[in-house]
């Protein structure tokens, strides 16, 4: 063979070798396909593990964003408990203070308070008794109105008994009941139902007979010790000038003494408050009355 054969056979050999260890022989590519084919297979677990992750941190900012919001609460509700505590133990001091402030400003304001005290004391002994408070009974005087109001016969004549507790409840009056006598007596307004109490105080029980929806019966009112007088009232103190919350019921003095000083303002049962989250272990500032995390939020 010529040597030009010789060297064109040997270039071809090469050739060809180095084109085969590139496809198939070489370390390099086949690591390179192998990667690319683990990579494509762990791909899927790492974008699971992301959204897990992801998933994770929400909530976690989530359950950190309520408690923060959960602490400004309890700050909120200790700050405006605080405030009404403060404003309360205020209340009367200020009043008492302003109402000094206008007598000395006003001359007149002095003497229009002295005969409006003159002016009450005419009326205690005329006014009408608004309700009345024995045994554990509540009473009011039927009238006409309230008959219409809870359609009772217009003929019925009693005491419309409007709350029960203690002994009252104990012998089986109800709330709406109304007391036709007491021993035999007849009852149909307050100051004559108290001068018959006065008459009884001594006594340990009482037979009562009481309307209930159209039916007349009897019940035993039995005393712990004795069974005392009536406590009667009247109807609250109005400021002069007062909007008339109820139906035309004649001179506002036939049941109301006219003044500011009768009853606190805002009066105690009108306020509502929530309890306040308390710390854990906070001094008990009330008696026992259960487990604290029964009323109140305990951080």
């Amino acid at each position: 063979m010529k040597p030009e054969g010789i060297i064109f056979a040997v270039a071809f050999v090469f050739l060809v070798g180095i084109a085969s260890y590139s496809v198939i022989g070489s370390p390099g590519a086949g690591n390179e396909f192998q990667e690319v084919k683990a990579v494509n297979q762990q791909a899927p677990l790492n974008n699971a593990f992301a959204q897990n992750q992801l998933v994770f941190e929400a909530e976690q900012n989530q359950g950190n964003a309520f408690n923060q919001q959960n602490n400004v609460n309890q700050q909120n509700n200790w700050q405006q408990d605080n405030q009404w505590n403060q404003a309360n133990n205020g209340n009367n001091f200020t009043n008492a203070v302003l109402k000094m402030q206008n007598i000395a400003l006003n001359p007149q304001a002095a003497q229009l308070e002295k005969q409006q005290t003159k002016l009450n004391i005419e009326l205690i002994n005329t006014l009408k008794l608004s309700e009345a408070h024995w045994q554990g009974m509540e009473l009011m005087t039927l009238t006409t109105e309230v008959k219409q109001k809870l359609k009772y016969p217009m003929d019925l004549e009693g005491l419309l008994i409007d709350e029960v507790t203690l002994n009252s409840l104990v012998c089986g009056l109800l709330a709406g009941d109304v007391l036709l006598s007491v021993d035999g007596v007849k009852v149909d307004e307050l100051r004559g139902f108290q001068r018959l109490t006065k008459k009884l105080r001594n006594n340990r029980s009482a037979k009562l007979k009481v309307w209930r929806k159209g039916e007349i019966l009897p019940f035993k009112l039995r005393a712990n010790d004795f069974l005392g007088i009536t406590q009667a009232e009247t109807a609250p103190m109005i400021v002069a000038g007062a909007i008339m919350p109820h139906p035309y019921r004649g001179a506002c003095t036939d049941c109301h003494l006219i003044g500011s000083t009768g009853h606190m303002v805002p009066a105690p049962d009108a306020i509502i408050l929530p309890p306040p989250a308390i710390p854990r272990g906070a001094k008990m500032p009330h008696r026992n009355f259960g487990p604290c995390e029964s009323c109140h939020v305990v951080f």
